[in-house]
């Protein structure tokens, strides 16, 4: 289930990245999240996968928090992938009870913004969301516009642990 997660948001990163800087595209984060879901997340749903149906994918989504960082019980997250079509942490009494199967945090970097780096407090957080929650994997990512190198790095957090590197485009 995991490696199909992993599978989906590598094609869709590289084939976004390669659009993004082929086409001289600009925007800052929120339009790069969007852009990124609408244009290519989306085309890697496939029946009989666990990602099936582009209602799975929430931009700006509430999913449970982590106590010591969220007091409210609950965060919105970048892009969040759902278990479930049209999905949302809420229960019927509007309790926060359903956790994600994926969380995606997003920086962008510009030219007049500071050098790519992942960011520590997304990092923290996805590791401690992860923990004890064997079916989750979060992903940190950045995006460089400014070409300093790699244009989108992606670190993976699975269970409390992570790849810093796992995906470099």
């Amino acid at each position: 289930m995991l490696e199909e997660i992993d599978d989906a948001v590598r094609a869709a990163a590289t084939e976004f990245v390669e659009a993004v800087f082929a086409q001289g595209w600009r925007g800052r984060e929120r339009e790069a999240v969007s852009l990124f879901a609408i244009g290519y997340l989306i085309r890697q749903c496939r029946p009989g996968t666990v990602l099936h149906s582009p209602t799975q994918i929430a931009i700006e989504a509430a999913v449970p928090g982590v106590p010591q960082l969220n007091p409210k019980g609950r965060v919105n997250k970048d892009l969040v992938i759902w278990p479930q079509p049209a999905q949302t942490c809420w229960d019927e009494d509007w309790n926060v009870a359903h956790d994600p199967l994926a969380v995606l945090e997003w920086k962008v970097f510009r030219a007049k913004t500071g050098a790519p780096s992942l960011s520590k407090y997304d990092l923290n957080w996805l590791t401690r969301f992860s923990r004890g929650r064997p079916r989750f994997v979060g992903y940190a990512v950045w995006l460089d516009l400014a070409r300093r190198g790699s244009r989108l790095v992606a670190a993976r957090v699975h269970d409390g642990a992570v790849e810093a590197s796992w995906l470099q485009v």
